[in-house]
């Protein structure tokens, strides 16, 4: 079986195949795992499915800490779990909830090791995006920011103001400054020699 990533990132159609728990090898920490085979990949808004490249089967993972318990049971009930322990899930015992045949939206990402250098699937139960909920702030609260925060502000403002000067500008309304006026030009036909000599006479005194 190709190692992966073989399939590409994104949202597909997939049917569980098995399911049960686990531990992991070095911190023993138990899990909960589901099989499943991707048989679509489902693209944009409208869901177009794509038939998937091969059926090779992925491994949806849920650590059971307490950090991710929420999150696990979050994914329990979207699959219809109704039960109150764990072992109801346990595929060894009798009358178990058997997961096997459902169809569901898996996700696949894809991750970098950096250890190794190499890229790697990680499968999860697709969760729609819920949009965020602002609540408007109240006038008051704002009031006490600017009293906890104003004078922060403030000092920045003086201080984009000091390393940045405003351009001098013309009050508006006022005239350009007067051009100087040119040079006069010596009359047509008298040399810069002769205009020379008449200034070297007016310094004679009398």
């Amino acid at each position: 079986m190709p190692r992966g990533p073989y399939f590409e990132a994104g949202k597909y159609r997939a049917r569980i195949v098995a399911q049960g728990f686990g531990e992991s090898t070095e911190k023993k920490t138990p899990y909960f795992f589901l099989t499943i085979v991707p048989l679509a990949q489902v693209v944009g808004e409208e869901g177009q499915e794509y038939p998937a490249i091969a059926e090779y089967e992925r491994t949806i993972t849920r650590y059971l800490t307490d950090k991710t318990l929420d999150w696990v049971l979050d994914d329990l009930e979207s699959l219809g779990f109704e039960g109150t322990k764990f072992a109801d899930l346990d595929p060894d015992r009798e009358g178990y909830h058997d997961f096997r045949g459902m169809e569901i939206f898996a996700l696949c990402e894809h991750e970098e090791n950096t250890d190794t250098d190499k890229t790697y699937e990680r499968w999860s139960l697709f969760r729609e995006m819920k949009s965020m909920v602002h609540a408007p702030l109240p006038a008051t609260r704002l009031q006490k920011l600017d009293a906890l925060f104003g004078r922060e502000m403030k000092d920045r403002a003086r201080m984009r103001a000091t390393s940045n000067p405003p351009l001098a500008t013309e009050p508006a309304g006022a005239e350009p400054p007067a051009a100087e006026p040119p040079a006069a030009e010596p009359p047509a036909g008298i040399t810069p020699e002769e205009i020379a000599a008449e200034s070297d006479k007016d310094d004679i005194p009398f």
